[in-house]
């Protein structure tokens, strides 16, 4: 399982976190997301990646809605910030 850490650059950012928040409504520190996978290019975009497709890391999971793309090292939003594979 790969995780990252995301940190609001934007106000777009924290609006999505806040989101996310109010949805889980759980005990989730509002950084730590989980990556279902990773591409190195997208249809939306001509940006090289790699990008991952994230979403809030809880225990039973988070609506779909929730899942967003960042880009690996120069997300508009997020600063991200890998972390070690917890295999």
């Amino acid at each position: 399982m790969q995780t990252l850490i995301l940190n609001p650059k934007t106000r777009k950012a924290k609006s999505k976190v806040f989101e996310a928040a109010s949805v889980v409504n759980l005990d989730w520190d509002q950084r730590t997301w989980l990556v279902l996978q990773t591409r190195m290019a997208l249809p939306m975009t001509t940006k090289a990646g790699p990008w991952h497709l994230v979403e809030p890391l809880v225990p039973d999971g988070s609506p779909d809605r929730l899942s967003r793309w960042v880009h690996a090292a120069d997300d508009p939003d997020f600063e991200v910030e890998l972390t070690a594979c917890n295999d």
